[in-house]
């Protein structure tokens, strides 16, 4: 029999408006297409390089002679294979998935590491952002959920700027008393059918937005449900010291420079909540970058002259008693809620468990 009549696989790179590149044909059957994926995505050698949206293709034939013979035209040949039910579309794989399997030295024919299951990973998704910030293409979005709804943003410039206000935005409203919700995850959007519109656009179109997160208008939100999301990062939003940091750090917000109620509402609740009684430690530029920095002064210095307990603890309460008249009266509107408290103890020593480390039940 003429081996060129043989069977064969024929491996290919789809790129996007199904442009085909870099065909092979081969005798071997998935050991030879594993060897084609690895040549394919050691192109990317970390993650912090921008990985297109390739599909990566093995398909069978039962002749290989006729393949050989139209590789100039070899979509044609592909089709007409396939349409005759001549070839067997065998594996179809996202460079991604591939570019993933290969960092993680694991096969990704199997199928424990399809995309199912491996997309399910915590280091998958952040591939994916990583690769993603320098190849956003017409089907990619970036997004933010809350409890509301998802703002949704273009990818491009346009679209960055007015996600950056939308995070400005809620740190602004981190301690409104209208609580409008409880999380805020910064998500990467694929849009599957009709592409949606990027509605949280007009974050940056109105940068003197005054209007509560619980009344913000509907137009803000995406109502489109054909997404597909991957969420990147999570913030609980529930309005406590801790979690505004959080929020602010992991976001690069600088309260002090982008938004002064907040600063000095939060330093007046550190007072009230008795976790100092000296502006200065708190913060070095006070009294100087508030506004009633002075109005404690007169407080300061009876605390420092204090010569018993009894007396410290007396002024410790009119310290706290006026920052929390300050509040009162200058932040009726907001509110600071103090951090839950974790009990913690140990498990007893016969709870099933296989490490010889000490067990803690929070």
């Amino acid at each position: 029999m003429d081996k060129q009549s043989n069977p064969c696989s024929l491996y290919l790179s789809l790129l996007p408006e199904n442009e085909i590149k870099n065909v092979y044909i081969s005798d071997s059957d998935e050991e030879g297409f594993r060897q084609y994926l690895t040549e394919q995505v050691q192109k990317f050698d970390d993650s912090s390089c921008a990985i297109p949206d390739i599909w990566l293709v093995q398909i069978n034939f039962e002749n290989r002679r006729k393949v050989e013979r139209a590789t100039s035209k070899i979509e044609g040949i592909i089709r007409s294979e396939l349409e005759q039910q001549k070839g067997k579309i065998m594996h179809v794989i996202s460079l991604m998935d591939a570019y993933y399997c290969y960092l993680k030295h694991i096969n990704p024919l199997l199928e424990e590491n399809k995309y199912a299951n491996i997309v399910k990973t915590e280091g998958y998704f952040l591939l994916m952002i990583s690769s993603k910030t320098q190849y956003m293409h017409e089907h990619s979005l970036m997004g933010i959920r809350t409890d509301r709804g998802v703002h949704v943003f273009s990818p491009d410039r346009k679209g960055m700027k007015a996600m950056n206000a939308c995070l400005h935005y809620y740190e602004k409203h981190f301690f409104c008393r209208e609580h409008a919700t409880d999380r805020l995850e910064v998500i990467y959007i694929k849009a599957i059918g009709e592409m949606p519109a990027p509605c949280g656009n007009l974050f940056g179109e109105n940068n003197n937005l005054e209007t509560t997160p619980l009344h913000l208008p509907q137009n803000y939100f995406c109502h489109d449900k054909s997404l597909v999301e991957i969420t990147t990062s999570k913030f609980d939003m529930h309005p406590t010291m801790q979690n505004y940091s959080i929020f602010c750090t992991k976001n690069g917000i600088d309260p002090m420079k982008t938004s002064t109620p907040n600063f000095e509402f939060l330093c007046l609740a550190q007072i009230r909540d008795g976790y100092s009684h000296h502006l200065a430690s708190l913060f070095p530029e006070w009294p100087d970058n508030t506004a009633f920095g002075t109005d404690f002064l007169d407080l300061f210095l009876k605390y420092g002259k204090c010569k018993d307990n009894t007396q410290l603890r007396i002024i410790q309460k009119e310290i706290k008693d006026f920052a929390n008249r300050l509040i009162n009266e200058k932040y009726p509107d907001k509110i600071c809620c103090r951090e839950p408290v974790q009990t913690q103890e140990y498990l007893p020593d016969d709870t099933p468990e296989q490490s010889t480390s000490p067990k803690l039940k929070i």
